[in-house]
């Protein structure tokens, strides 16, 4: 159950930073939306969840001053939250 609540939260993140206009957002702020689809999680759950988007090159992370991450879509990354490319422990998207 564990692993299907993480690859529906994996694609949530996703396609949030599909709707950003910039294709990033904080990891504040991917929480945020995780948590207003029924997934709360910690502060430190939400940095492992960006982690491993990170390792998958389905996002960029940088940093800024203060420690605040900020997650970027990549190409590949836009590719699964619309549902051109599947990547194993990632939801399909659901239709709208």
């Amino acid at each position: 159950m564990k692993e299907a609540f993480a690859a529906n939260q994996r694609i949530i993140a996703l396609q949030a930073l599909e709707r950003d206009s910039a294709y990033e957002l904080s990891t504040q702020m991917l929480q945020r939306a995780l948590e207003y689809c029924g997934h709360a999680l910690s502060a430190v759950a939400a940095e492992g969840l960006v982690d491993w988007l990170v390792e998958r090159d389905l996002v960029t992370v940088r940093e800024l001053a203060g420690g605040m991450r900020i997650a970027r879509l990549t190409q590949a990354g836009l590719d699964v939250a619309q549902g051109r490319q599947r990547v194993t422990g990632v939801d399909r998207p659901q239709p709208v």
